[in-house]
């Protein structure tokens, strides 16, 4: 999955099974909520029919019966644009319509790479599009739904507007802005995600200065998130958050090897899972000015909008909660056999990064 759109609004889509799901209706609320809050929010809705704005009679009907290409009709409170097209608009190129916003919400374009809210009501949807083989569960961040579901997503309440709205917000809203961050997830466990990170560090030293970050999200209670006894790092965590420099170069930890590598610096960030946040304020006056971040997490993707957030996965198919729950954020999604090198998927970072 690869998002080519990069401009200042966040972009989430609305989506349904079928027609009269009540997707309008909730678009509607969620714009009053979040206007409320103080956002500039706009609205990008896919009509497969022939609509029509411009009436016999007025002069931009006029205009456009001339001949006119474009007609931009401008009052001081708003403006309209009707511009005659030989080929339907991607919706990359429409969203660039959107300069002035903090988020774009999309309904239809139903196959569109961005993040998607699926709504569902069990007495007219026989079964969800994020579970269907014909539709890529990635881009589904949550299901908005009035009876329970066991998908592995969020699933919220479709009639509380206002949860749904505080979820976007969470979710695209309220994160830190770290554009020249590389953030890698992985779906299950030796993805090949430090692997990935190597090679870029390999990729970038030499032309900006590179730091690493490896981020431990800790459980509540400092339970080892694997299970069992663990190494200890969970459980010596005091208070909220930790974060330890790595200075060793040789001692085989994930954290020496990105060292090793050639990145400048290497932090390690212990965080209990409400503390990613804080620890990242905390850590981000200590980056210097132009450095390339590469950091490996799926959590911290609910807290920072990166550059690139890129999710590895095998073959295999295992997805862990922590990578189900953004996935759809992902840029780009690599599939690693365990075979081939990582130039191809260094190079589509790249190419994103340089954006």
């Amino acid at each position: 999955m690869e998002n080519s759109y990069s401009g200042r609004a966040a972009v989430v889509s609305i989506v349904a099974t079928k027609s009269g799901a009540g997707k309008t209706t909730l678009i509607e609320s969620l714009v009053k909520l979040l206007k409320n809050r103080g956002y500039r929010v706009g609205v990008l809705k896919h009509d497969v029919k022939k609509f029509e704005i411009d009436y016999p009679g007025k002069d931009s009907h006029r205009f456009t019966e001339a001949g006119a290409d474009s007609v931009v009709i401008a009052s001081p409170s708003k403006l309209a644009m009707i511009r005659r097209l030989e080929k339907e608009r991607s919706i990359e190129e429409l969203l660039w319509l959107f300069r002035d916003e903090d988020l774009v919400i999309v309904e239809g374009f139903r196959n569109n790479p961005y993040p998607k809210i699926e709504i569902h009501r069990k007495e007219s949807d026989k079964g969800l599009l994020c579970t269907s083989p014909q539709h890529s569960h990635k881009n589904f961040i949550a299901v908005a739904s009035d009876e329970p579901l066991d998908i592995g997503l969020p699933v919220l309440d479709i009639d509380d507007p206002a949860e749904i709205a505080g979820f976007i917000e969470d979710a695209f809203l309220k994160i830190i802005n770290v554009p020249n961050m590389i953030l890698i997830g992985s779906a299950g466990r030796n993805s090949g995600k430090t692997a990935l990170a190597l090679e870029l560090i390999k990729r970038y030293k030499g032309q900006r200065t590179v730091v690493a970050v490896k981020v431990t999200s800790v459980e509540g209670d400092g339970r080892c998130i694997r299970g069992g006894d663990g190494c200890g790092a969970c459980s010596s965590l005091e208070g909220g958050f930790e974060v330890v420099e790595e200075a060793e170069s040789s001692s085989g930890k994930d954290t020496s090897l990105l060292l090793a590598a050639g990145a400048d610096r290497v932090f390690w960030v212990k965080a209990r899972r409400g503390q990613l946040k804080e620890a990242m304020r905390e850590i981000m006056p200590l980056m210097p000015e132009g450095c390339v971040i590469i950091c490996e997490s799926n959590s911290l993707r609910k807290v920072v909008k990166p550059g690139v957030f890129v999710m590895v996965k095998t073959e295999a198919g295992v997805m862990k909660k922590s990578a189900a729950e953004v996935i759809g954020f992902a840029d780009l999604v690599y599939e690693n056999n365990l075979r081939d090198d990582f130039g191809s998927i260094a190079e589509e970072i790249d190419r994103k990064f340089a954006r």
